[in-house]
């Protein structure tokens, strides 16, 4: 299994909204003690029959990079994104669905023909009314939010583990109630 986390590879944006899925894998990889190899369009890091990447396409072309590691590792992937449209820190898991206005989302399901894989969302919102969408996914998060950022990645990597071992099922039940 795949677990991709969306985001942009430049350092100017790794506390940015659209970057919430960088910190997740790279939180499980340092809790699973996993090195990062690069590869050609993405870094990946292996745990027991896992894979984490963090795409080097940057999220808008996203697509290419999950394409790639599939056709390499795996056929089973997991993304795990921001969505401005969840209140900040809210996680909503889902089996399939459509993009929701997400680039990263729409550039995966073209490339991969099917909007038939789950996905993890974290709330990064609610979204500035008349703000330019793009100004607001690559806007740092706040103070207060970077406080609360380390439970949103503990409980977004709890999550991934659910999924992993009692499956989605599961993990959908207790993180879509909250």
């Amino acid at each position: 299994m795949i677990i991709a986390g969306l985001g942009n590879p430049s350092y100017e944006y790794k506390f940015t909204r659209h970057n919430i899925g960088y910190l997740i894998v790279e939180n499980i990889a340092e809790e699973k003690k996993a090195s990062w190899r690069k590869n050609k369009t993405f870094i990946y890091a292996e745990f027991n029959d896992s894979i984490l990447l963090k795409p080097l396409t940057y999220v808008n072309r996203s697509g290419v990079a999950i394409k790639e590691a599939c056709e390499k590792f795996a056929k089973e992937f997991i993304i795990i994104t921001d969505d401005v449209d969840l209140p900040f820190g809210r996680i909503r898991i889902r089996k399939k669905g459509g993009a929701a206005g997400h680039n990263g989302l729409r550039s995966i399901i073209e490339a991969m023909g099917t909007e038939d894989f789950p996905r993890i969302r974290i709330g990064t919102g609610p979204r500035p009314p008349g703000n330019i969408l793009v100004n607001y996914v690559l806007s740092p998060f706040s103070k207060e939010e970077m406080l609360q950022l380390p439970f949103i990645i503990r409980d977004a990597s709890d999550a991934v583990y659910i999924i992993l071992e009692k499956g989605i099922e599961k993990a959908m039940n207790i993180f879509n109630s909250r």
